[in-house]
């Protein structure tokens, strides 16, 4: 019921549709750039219409100008944007754009009227209007979690992580080529002497999310009340976009996707925390396949945590508490009886499913656009 004095105006903007314009105009000229899990792209493979939005013909008609592309490198001006901004500033609409990239500083723009879902965010450095994008799993590797089934509580939990850490000191930085290749690897996993590196201004690696790995599987592998089930990559995503190659094998591929998923489904936790950019792909995918992510905070926001608590749907460790790691997850799991372990799985394949997939996610899309009316 409406409280006295509201105004009858504000109340119907609350309870209609949200109105839409989306540009085709981009998604025609630019293919390869396509938010392809958008709901209302040609390309989607899942073609749906989110509640509570509808699409309007005309610019003139909507709430809101919808970018079909995404912006790209956020340090890298997109003048074709930048135009379709200007042109639903002459029309007092504001844009949604998609950055979908590791950098988390600000987009280079002087458009005032952008509302931007973005990756890769520091939650300390979150800017008006800006917003915490999913990164969806490949529809390949959502095949390998259907249909789905738990997976069985043990007294020693397994923890599993299949990528890339920074193992490797015979790479560009000086100092890197310095220190023996070994000897690296040791500091670097010390996370006591890594954090008075630092605080002197030494740092043993600028990849943050490499670091942060490396550390987080030394303390796994040392703990003896842990199984682990960790496959080590050389390069990202098992090299399959490295240096260039972005057509691979498709036979590689399939391989390099089963191996992931595998890992995953076997073990009872997944290590998940940052990479190049402050976000966990691994996150997402571990939810998606109904498995339990241990997730390293390194000052992330996340999406929709202003409407749902996070934390029950991960074993949630706070990056300065690093060193508590095996703690933790022990914690968790003795925490769970083997009926409530396997329900917890279901509750995080459900959570994936109702927020953060791509049907999910845009389903409550109208949460973040509606208090801009």
């Amino acid at each position: 019921m409406a409280q006295p004095g509201t105004d009858k105006l504000t109340i119907n903007v609350l309870m209609r549709n949200i109105r839409i314009y989306y540009d085709r105009d981009l998604e025609n000229r630019f293919p390869g750039q396509v938010c392809d899990r958008l709901p209302w792209a040609q390309c989607n493979p899942a073609r749906f219409e989110p509640s509570s939005i509808e699409k309007t013909a005309a610019m003139d008609d909507c709430d809101f100008v919808v970018c079909s592309v995404f912006w790209g490198e956020p340090q890298n001006a997109n003048p074709d944007i930048e135009r379709l901004a200007a042109e639903a500033k002459r029309k007092n609409k504001r844009v949604v754009v998609f950055v979908l990239a590791d950098p988390a500083g600000p987009l280079n723009t002087a458009a005032d009227n952008l509302i931007i879902f973005r990756s890769s965010l520091n939650k300390s450095q979150q800017r008006p209007f800006e917003f915490v994008l999913p990164a969806f799993p490949d529809e390949d590797i959502l095949k390998y979690g259907i249909p789905f089934s738990p997976f069985a509580w043990a007294e020693i939990p397994v923890v599993g992580f299949c990528g890339n850490v920074d193992n490797n000191a015979q790479i560009k930085v000086p100092l890197k080529r310095f220190i023996k290749t070994q000897a690296y690897r040791h500091l670097l996993s010390n996370v006591r002497l890594d954090r008075a590196l630092r605080a002197l201004g030494i740092h043993l690696t600028r990849h943050e999310g490499r670091r942060i790995r490396t550390q987080a599987i030394h303390l796994l592998s040392r703990s003896p009340q842990l199984r682990t089930n960790f496959i080590i990559r050389a390069a990202y995503h098992g090299g399959l976009f490295h240096r260039g190659i972005h057509d691979p094998d498709p036979q590689v591929r399939v391989s390099s996707q089963k191996d992931f998923c595998a890992n995953v489904l076997d073990s009872h936790y997944t290590l998940a925390c940052r990479g190049g950019g402050n976000f966990s792909r691994r996150l997402y995918e571990t939810l998606a396949l109904g498995r339990i992510p241990v997730f390293i905070n390194t000052d992330s926001a996340m999406p929709y945590e202003e409407w749902v608590d996070w934390k029950p749907y991960c074993v949630w460790v706070e990056e300065r508490d690093l060193t508590r790691l095996p703690r933790r997850i022990l914690e968790f799991h003795r925490s769970l009886s083997a009926e409530q372990f396997a329900e917890k799985q279901r509750a995080c394949r459900k959570f994936w499913e109702d927020w953060l997939s791509p049907r999910g996610y845009f389903q409550q899309f109208h949460r973040y656009l509606r208090p801009l009316l």
